[in-house]
């Protein structure tokens, strides 16, 4: 963390800030996962009128870096010209704009949250108290297999994207083939997941509520495996 020669004033208008701040609400749906989250305009509704009201600002840069990532730095601002600011680094899925576009704003929501201490209201915390007992399904060879990875939560948003693409495209649209042409184009090669562990077993794992898709692009496949081989 950096920071100004002195921050007693932001410090002192940073105490009475947070004391008005409430949770960033969680109002963002995943539905393959049957939860919420709180996205970086939560974050901001639930900072920006108690950080006006004492005198602070915030500003969020980009800074370059060689590897595969975003650097985004949160610089939190007083009017006597004080400042403090932290950096955080946020590894990129794809080398495109929806792949740099989501690593900037997970960053720039983490950032914030960190520097300024603002919890998601009923965090993950507060849901594991109230979990009830895990009980055993179908899904638990998936499921174990998947111990153990890593899946960066940037990544894994744009999974959750695809994954619900590929559900309207089956079930809504009853169209597997198109969902089969999706889910070719789309997918990452290992040397452009920055992660250790597998990008279908992640995705197997989002859509395993949603067994009529993943039935259906393993048997459109199937299909045209056969066709391949029949020379069609």
């Amino acid at each position: 963390m950096n920071k100004s020669d002195s921050i007693a004033s932001l410090a002192k208008s940073l105490a009475i800030a947070q004391g008005q701040m409430g949770g960033a609400v969680k109002g963002k749906a995943n539905p393959f996962f049957k939860s919420v989250y709180a996205d970086l305009s939560s974050v901001v509704e639930a900072i920006r009128e108690p950080l006006s009201a004492n005198g602070l600002s915030f500003v969020q840069v980009t800074h370059p870096s060689e590897r595969n990532e975003i650097i985004v730095e949160t610089v939190l601002m007083h009017e006597s010209g004080e400042w403090l600011s932290g950096t955080l680094a946020m590894p990129v899925s794809k080398a495109d704009a929806q792949g740099y576009g989501s690593a900037i704003t997970y960053a720039k929501r983490y950032g914030l949250q960190g520097l300024l201490g603002v919890p998601s209201e009923d965090d993950d915390g507060n849901a594991a108290a109230k979990a009830k007992p895990k009980q055993e399904n179908k899904h638990a060879p998936v499921n174990a297999a998947m111990e153990g990875v890593v899946i960066p939560d940037n990544i894994m948003e744009e999974l959750r994207f695809l994954a619900s693409e590929l559900v309207d495209l089956v079930e809504a649209k009853n169209d597997p083939s198109k969902a089969r042409d999706l889910l070719d184009s789309t997918r990452l090669t290992e040397d452009e997941l920055p992660v250790d562990g597998d990008y279908m077993l992640a995705l197997w794992q989002i859509l395993a509520p949603n067994s009529k898709t993943r039935s259906a692009l393993n048997a459109e496949k199937k299909r045209r495996s056969l066709a391949a081989g029949a020379g069609v």
